[in-house]
């Protein structure tokens, strides 16, 4: 090899090693700048979702996420129905004062000597029919039970006998409800009394059994009726089974202000009730309390579901002392195409709860029939 060829080589050589020196520190540097890159992406990217939090998303995000929740709502909807349950997330139960409220006068139960039919289903409204029992027996009395009522009532009360009537009562069991479930307990029988005598009896005066009724009790969270704060009786037309159910109910705990309402009324509106496809179906609420803050749009949305899917109705009578109807029941009550009101006359809740099943637009025909089944008290 000449002298020119080894100079020649040896400046390759080194041409070489620079080149692959350079592309070795090219290559390192890309390498340091890819990692620093995802290191800070994956900062803005959590620090943007800790921002944003669970509720806010935007653009083709929010987009998707709406038609996310529409089917997770609609699944949701569905299983609140079937299931009776929802997801729970844990409720506060702070302890306070319990709220005291004046018990009432005992009411006198209406007596029920002198009933003629032996059924004990048919005893307890046969006294404002004016018909026949099942064995063609006649009740005592002959008046109509809608002779005087207004047209409209009748008509609504003809389309109640046609399709069949299911009534569910959700209660507040808790201490301060203690008044209005004894005077539950003394006058359900007159409860169902009218309102069956209005729905059950057709024209010849048999009994049609059509009607149906159901109760929901609920306390607090970690009352007597432990985590799932409920008891209750499916609907049922054996009225001896509801006056028992009733009767047994106790009131106590409840020493916070809000109730788990949308407990009770996830077993309300769910199929363990035992819920009619084409009946009638009417819930009311009966407490003095709002539901737990944190749980308050699944009450909303519960009752909302009862009324799109069974196509029912549920209403709610605020029997608390405070001024105005509690938010939570109206906006439950307006969820559930019904109505809320607040109860002015604790001697008369027996009364209202006849009222708010059959309309508060009806109010002034219900009290002729009221008042006639009670003429003898």
């Amino acid at each position: 090899m000449t002298d020119d060829q080894a100079k020649r080589k040896d400046t390759l050589t080194r041409g070489f090693g620079s080149v692959a020196t350079s592309l070795f520190v090219h290559a390192l540097l890309l390498v340091v700048l890819a990692m620093i890159t995802i290191a800070v992406t994956d900062r803005e990217e959590t620090e943007a979702l800790v921002a944003l939090g669970p509720t806010e998303v935007h653009g083709e995000a929010a987009i998707a996420a709406g038609k996310m929740g529409e089917r997770e709502d609609l699944a949701a909807d569905r299983h609140a129905l079937d299931a009776g349950s929802i997801a729970e997330a844990p409720l506060p139960n702070p302890a306070e004062t319990p709220r005291e409220v004046a018990p009432l006068p005992e009411l006198p139960r209406l007596s029920a000597e002198g009933f003629a039919a032996p059924d004990a289903a048919m005893s307890i409204f046969a006294p404002i029919t004016g018909g026949a029992d099942d064995q063609g027996a006649k009740a005592p009395r002959g008046a109509g039970v809608l002779d005087g009522t207004s047209d409209e009532f009748q008509r609504m009360v003809n389309r109640l006998r046609q399709r069949g009537l299911d009534v569910v009562f959700v209660i507040d069991a808790t201490s301060s409800m203690d008044p209005y479930i004894t005077q539950s307990q003394q006058r359900m029988k007159d409860i169902v009394g009218v309102i069956t005598g209005v729905i059950d009896v057709d024209k010849t005066g048999r009994n049609t059994r059509k009607t149906r009724f159901g109760v929901v009790a609920f306390k607090d969270l970690g009352d007597d009726y432990g985590l799932g704060a409920t008891k209750h009786l499916a609907l049922t037309n054996d009225f001896e089974k509801v006056q028992v159910f009733i009767d047994g109910i106790q009131a106590s705990g409840g020493g916070d202000t809000p109730e788990p309402i949308h407990k009770a009324l996830a077993v309300a509106t769910g199929s363990k009730m035992g819920w009619r496809a084409g009946k009638a179906s009417i819930i009311i609420l009966i407490g003095d309390a709002p539901n737990h803050p944190v749980a308050r749009d699944r009450a909303f949305k519960l009752a909302g579901t009862f009324s799109r899917v069974r196509k029912g109705q549920v209403n709610a009578i605020d029997v608390g002392g405070d001024a105005g109807v509690l938010p939570d029941f109206v906006a439950i009550a307006k969820s559930g195409k019904g109505s809320a009101f607040k109860l002015t006359d604790q001697r008369e809740f027996w009364r209202h709860l006849i009222v708010t099943v059959f309309g508060r637009q009806y109010e002034n025909d219900v009290e002729k029939i009221v008042e006639r089944f009670t003429e003898d008290d």
